[in-house]
């Protein structure tokens, strides 16, 4: 008998020391999930980003409580950790599975009409990477008629400069160091600041009789910067591109690094009002950012982007190969519409 009572006090200490454990991981999972909403917190609402982990993570707690409750580990911290790991993966589920699920978007033709596809490439070089000769042979291996680059230094400037034998239209926005290399003309450039070395550059590109506008963006990132940083980098998404875009009379594409995921609430914002598309839809999460660190070179993020109004039609998406910046660049194959206003693209300031 007295070996029983010993056997069932044990078990009692296993089921609350497990429970009370998968509770604790469960309740850090969730409180992340949701902190992820939390635009007011910088450093809270970049958990947004990495909500693929914490779908995995919500799962994996939601899998061991339960088969744990199966195998006779059972009591209220147990329930309470199944519970709190139920609700993260639903949560987490319902943001990142439609990204997963979504059907590629079918070019059609409209009226019969055969329209030539362009092809772009954007890549975030990093100022410190000196993988020169690697970028300039990926981009001439693509050969896309529209190069975006953004922390392209100086010194990226100077090494990068032999690609203007192939794209005779070039721009440079040196207070951002932002780069637009194209085959076809730029015919009017016009730069939108927020913070003293961010935002994005609006350029019209004329392709045979029709005109586009191209915005090539780079924003400040949450944490670098601090609160003012941080500002910056929400108002160029929302009240930048979200509004700016929808004052647009022609297609616009938009290319380069918002330092924001999918499901960051600034994201989402300059979604809903500029109308935009999102190339990523119906092409997978494509993570395409990483840090240096001895955890985050391990974490991936979507924050490099490509978007696009609803009368251009995307043909592909993808991103490209590692070429030493802890960013990947994306190329990505669209159409534009015949006959888009010429003079109509730019907003004022």
């Amino acid at each position: 008998m007295t070996g029983n009572r010993t056997e069932v006090r044990r078990t009692g200490v296993f089921a609350r020391v497990a429970g009370g454990g998968l509770l604790l991981f469960g309740v850090v999972c969730l409180a992340a999930t949701f902190a992820g909403y939390m635009a007011s917190f910088r450093y809270l609402e970049m958990l947004a980003d990495y909500r693929p982990y914490l779908l995995c993570a919500c799962l994996g707690a939601l899998v061991g409580g339960v088969a744990a409750y199966h195998f006779g580990v059972r009591g209220r911290w147990m329930i309470a950790a199944v519970a709190c790991a139920a609700v993260g993966t639903i949560v987490n589920a319902l943001e990142v599975l439609p990204w997963v699920l979504a059907s590629k978007p079918v070019y059609r033709s409209g009226d019969g009409i055969q329209v030539r596809p362009l092809k772009a490439v954007a890549f975030n070089v990093e100022g410190a990477n000196t993988n020169f000769m690697a970028t300039k042979a990926f981009i001439e291996r693509e050969s896309p008629d529209l190069v975006m680059l953004c922390e392209a230094t100086a010194r990226w400037s100077e090494e990068l400069s032999v690609l203007k034998q192939g794209w005779k239209y070039h721009f440079r926005a040196e207070s951002m160091d932002i780069e637009l290399y194209s085959r076809h003309p730029i015919v009017r450039t016009q730069l939108f600041a927020y913070g003293p070395n961010r935002g994005f550059v609006a350029a019209q590109i004329q392709v045979e009789r029709s005109e586009f506008t191209v915005m090539a963006t780079h924003t400040y990132p949450r944490h670098w910067y601090g609160d003012e940083g941080y500002r910056h980098r929400t108002q160029a998404i929302q009240d930048g591109l979200g509004r700016r875009v929808s004052m647009l009379q022609q297609p616009v594409v938009v290319l380069g690094d918002l330092n924001a995921s999918p499901w960051s609430p600034a994201y989402k914002a300059m979604m809903r009002t500029s109308g935009l598309r999102d190339a990523r839809w119906g092409n997978g999460l494509a993570p395409s950012h990483h840090g240096h660190g001895p955890v985050s070179r391990w974490l991936w993020r979507p924050i490099d982007h490509c978007l696009y109004s609803p009368e251009v039609s995307l043909d592909s998406f993808k991103v490209g190969p590692d070429l030493g910046s802890d960013h990947l660049p994306i190329v990505v194959t669209f159409r534009i519409p015949p006959g888009a206003i010429p003079g109509s693209g730019i907003p004022a300031k």
